[in-house]
C-alpha cells in the first residue's frame, strides 16, 4: 500500500482525524471509491492499525499509522 497516493492519503487523513468509522464514512468524507476504501480499510486493520467492532472500524495505533509517512516521503529534495 503507497500512503503517499491521492487517494491512499486522503482516506488515512480522514481516519487520523476520526478514530470510530465505517468504510461508508470514509469513502464519502475522502471522496473516493468504496471499493477502493475497501482495500485501504483491510491493509489497516491487517496490519493492524486499525480493527472492527460492533460494526464500525477503530483506529488502534495512530501514533504508529502516522509514523509510517516519514519512511514513505522521499527526503531528498528537503536536502
Amino acid at each position: 500500500m503507497k500512503l503517499t497516493s491521492t487517494q491512499t492519503y486522503k482516506l488515512v487523513y480522514f481516519v487520523l482525524e476520526n478514530i470510530e468509522f465505517t468504510q461508508l464514512l470514509a469513502a464519502k468524507s475522502a471522496g473516493i471509491s468504496l471499493g477502493r476504501a475497501n482495500k485501504i480499510v483491510k491493509w489497516l486493520v491487517q496490519k493492524r492499525f486499525a480493527e472492527k467492532r460492533n460494526g464500525k472500524y477503530y483506529l488502534s495505533d495512530p501514533s504508529g499509522l502516522a509514523a509510517l509517512f516519514a519512511l514513505e516521503r522521499d527526503m531528498n529534495s528537503l536536502l
